[in-house]
């Protein structure tokens, strides 16, 4: 605003694609555009985060609805190809690996998901050895509550309580309410069970139970957790490859909501002729 350009190769160009969005014939096109535009943003920063494997599922989220409504746009301006300038540049853009790329995208992240578990999380159906380990965890809480069920009739009866957990680095441990309160080390100490530690009331033991699990399940979460990061891993690649590409039609983009925001200020506002000036060229 402040260094009007003064080439006329670009004033023209400018001025093609707003006098082509004043016909009444074009204002669908127009609002089409503009619907798309505002889910743009600049992704730098996202993909800085993205490529340092720390984006977090809203950032993806934005990533993909950038992705998405940029080639639509390109797609939408395929109809006024004929206009030249801008719009033709946008609808002549080669998207097929960005369309490949927000299809990749939309197929393998759960975005819901991720935002309910605050971590990228890969669909049903992406990776059939993830989907057996999410189906093990889903099964895993009523599998400790039978297991808790089965230890506490092997405890003295003096144990009226107790429950199965998970610890990453321990496994499974069983924990039992303290029965009387000030228990000596020795007092802890029960048949067939290996005492661990003690926290507030419950006093931690590993078992022949919580033996079984580890071996049976093990550490299903973390298992999950870097499963997912792995195919995160590929699908970073294969955003990255494509930089370029994604870059240089986000420029375009943001030259045509350039041009929209002039177009709407002559639309809406009556500058005077020296404030048009500035604002059209």
């Amino acid at each position: 605003m402040r260094h009007p350009s003064s080439e006329l190769a670009t004033l023209q160009r400018r001025l093609d694609v707003i006098e082509f969005f004043t016909r009444p014939e074009n204002d669908s096109l127009m609002r089409n555009i503009c619907s798309s535009l505002r889910y743009i943003r600049n992704v730098n920063g996202i993909l800085a985060k993205i490529k340092a494997l720390s984006a977090k599922p809203y950032q993806w989220k934005a990533l993909y609805n950038t992705l998405y409504h940029a080639v639509l746009i390109c797609e939408v301006c395929e109809s006024a190809e004929e206009s030249g300038g801008l719009l033709r540049d946008l609808a002549t853009t080669d998207i097929q690996h960005l369309y490949e790329m927000a299809l990749s995208m939309n197929r393998i992240i759960d975005f819901e998901l991720s935002k309910t578990e605050g971590k990228f999380t890969v669909k049903a159906g992406v990776d059939p050895d993830l989907d057996i380990k999410k189906q093990t965890l889903a099964s895993l809480g009523g599998l400790m509550s039978e297991t808790a069920k089965v230890e506490l009739a092997r405890l003295p009866e003096c144990v009226q309580e107790c429950s199965m957990l998970y610890l990453p680095h321990l496994g499974y441990l069983l924990g039992v309410r303290a029965w009387r309160p000030d228990l000596t080390a020795s007092q802890k100490e029960l048949p067939n069970m290996k005492f661990m530690f003690q926290n507030n009331d419950y006093i931690h033991y590993k078992s022949k139970g919580c033996e079984e699990l580890d071996v049976m399940i093990g550490d299903t979460y973390p298992e999950i957790v870097a499963h997912e990061t792995r195919i995160m891993m590929r699908l970073t690649a294969l955003v990255l490859q494509h930089l370029r590409t994604l870059a240089a039609l986000l420029d375009k983009c943001a030259h045509l909501d350039w041009y929209l925001s002039h177009y709407h200020h002559q639309l809406y506002s009556i500058p005077s002729p020296e404030i048009q000036t500035i604002f059209c060229f």
